[in-house]
């Protein structure tokens, strides 16, 4: 009887089927280096000043939020719904931060001169992208 539990709970094991946890990362590490890096640039950023981000969470936003280590609070997202939506028609009244990232709902809706007519300034970019709909923009509104 105790053969067949040990055998059935071998049974279970991931990597008896194939599975294992020591699997390459589904993440390239250049692409992880730049998520830690964004996130690092985003928790400088509101900690040094209040108000919220407004950012995208789909296509990797997501994981720049988590990767910030910032309270997720502090974010206007898709996860926020009715909130997002409407920060999304008027972002100057509702956040001082605005993160623009390629195939994001915030760049479906606004490029970077849109913002910097809303009295947004770019802090921060990612100038590897060689056209502006390939790059991020961190933007902040109001004085430094």
């Amino acid at each position: 009887m105790l053969a067949l539990v040990v055998g059935g709970m071998l049974w279970f094991l991931p990597s008896v089927h194939g599975v294992s946890t020591i699997d390459p990362a589904a993440q390239s590490a250049e692409a992880t280096n730049f998520e830690k890096n964004l996130g690092g640039v985003m928790r400088r950023a509101l900690d040094e000043q209040p108000g919220r981000l407004l950012m995208s969470s789909i296509n990797g936003g997501d994981r720049l939020i988590w990767r910030s280590e910032v309270d997720t609070k502090r974010f206007l997202t898709e996860a926020n719904a009715d909130e997002f939506d409407q920060a999304l028609d008027r972002p100057m009244t509702h956040a001082r931060w605005v993160l623009l990232a390629p195939g994001s709902t915030v760049g479906e809706r606004y490029d970077l001169q849109d913002l910097e007519a809303m009295g947004y300034t770019p802090v921060w970019s990612d100038d590897e992208g060689a056209s502006p709909d390939s790059r991020y923009v961190l933007l902040r509104r109001g004085p430094s």
